[in-house]
């Protein structure tokens, strides 16, 4: 291996100065696993944690795109914050394709564990399967030489570790990853992400399941911590009392920034509609601007939105507010006013 040229070795030693100390930097100083290059079959170990196929070799993936746009930055300032600050609270709304598990789940996590030697890290998601998917992800970041050289440790998975649902590494950092209703017991936890604890609108309709997801996460999740353990939720909207809105006021209306929440505990929400409406948008937009538009084109978000029949998925999963200002079927203009004391009058 050839050494490094002086100005080499400075900008090398600037990256990983700069990758330590800010989740930002981090993003940029590493390859963000998007789609993984071969079909995976996942298969239980004789404990039935989930194998990696490849055993010993990194599952290889196709970069993300390295540009990040603004609500990325956000989301990592964010991330930052909950994770810097003891007993953190943050929730994160925002659109499906917007890339914010990616953030969440994957980069957020993966530099925690390097920043932080000995963390514990529980993950969680509507089922193991969706959340193994993101732990497979954190892994590849942390096989990486490049990751590993950012950390005085040289941290790298340890030898060992087959599952990708609960492994550690040479720092005795460590992930589990778990789906939120399939029990999540064993680890301690520094740090919980809950990552989109819905699966579907029929989930979401269910008073049901949206119950027993508050329980899991209120008596089995929160139960993990250790004293200082920071909490992310990130989802999109699907219902006025799921996990997210079981937990924010009643009279929460869409807005961002440090809200006291019905559980005594203050979070910090970032709420990000596709489309802005508030005159205080946390992306600095004016109502009307849409999310995206160096990726998505105006015509994406009209799908939904310019679709009388996708109102409710336009406002819930979309514009992060679950219940419509007009309603699905009926607008409050179609109603009037009655007083019975008033005699009837034929039409």
């Amino acid at each position: 291996m050839s050494e490094l040229a002086p100005s080499q070795a400075a900008a090398e030693l600037l990256r990983r100065q700069r990758a330590r100390a800010s989740l930002v930097e981090f993003s940029q100083s590493i390859d963000i696993p998007a789609v993984p290059l071969i079909n995976i079959n996942d298969e239980e170990t004789a404990d039935g944690r989930l194998k990696d196929p490849l055993e010993q070799e990194p599952v290889l993936y196709k970069p993300i795109e390295s540009r990040i746009a603004i609500h990325h930055l956000k989301i990592m300032q964010a991330i930052e914050r909950c994770m810097m600050t003891p007993r953190g609270r943050l929730m994160v709304f925002a659109p499906p394709g917007s890339a914010k598990s990616t953030y969440a789940s994957v980069v957020g996590p993966s530099w925690y564990m390097g920043k932080f030697p000995g963390s514990q890290i529980i993950l969680a998601s509507y089922a193991t399967t969706i959340a193994a998917k993101q732990s497979r992800k954190v892994r590849a970041i942390c096989r990486d030489p490049r990751y590993g050289a950012i950390w005085s440790e040289r941290p790298t998975i340890s030898s060992d570790q087959r599952a990708i649902d609960d492994w550690a590494m040479t720092n005795e950092s460590s992930m589990m990853a778990a789906g939120l209703l399939a029990g999540i017991t064993g680890n301690r936890a520094d740090g919980l992400v809950i990552d989109d604890p819905l699966a579907n609108r029929e989930q979401a309709d269910s008073a049901t399941i949206r119950e027993k997801i508050y329980n899991e996460f209120m008596d089995t999740a929160l139960t993990r911590a250790k004293p200082k353990m920071w909490v992310v939720i990130i989802q999109t909207r699907w219902h006025e009392e799921d996990l997210a809105g079981a937990i924010l006021p009643q009279d929460y209306a869409g807005e961002s920034g440090p809200i006291l929440c019905r559980d005594g505990q203050t979070w910090e929400v970032l709420s990000i509609p596709a489309e802005a409406e508030r005159d205080d948008d946390p992306l600095g937009r004016k109502p009307g601007e849409f999310l995206w538009p160096e990726w998505f084109p105006e015509a994406h978000w009209r799908t939904w939105r310019d679709n009388p029949r996708a109102a409710r998925t336009w406002s819930a999963l979309y514009q992060q507010r679950p219940a419509p200002f007009s309603g699905v079927h009926f607008n409050r203009e179609m109603f009037q006013r009655y007083d019975p004391r008033l005699p009837r009058v034929d039409v």
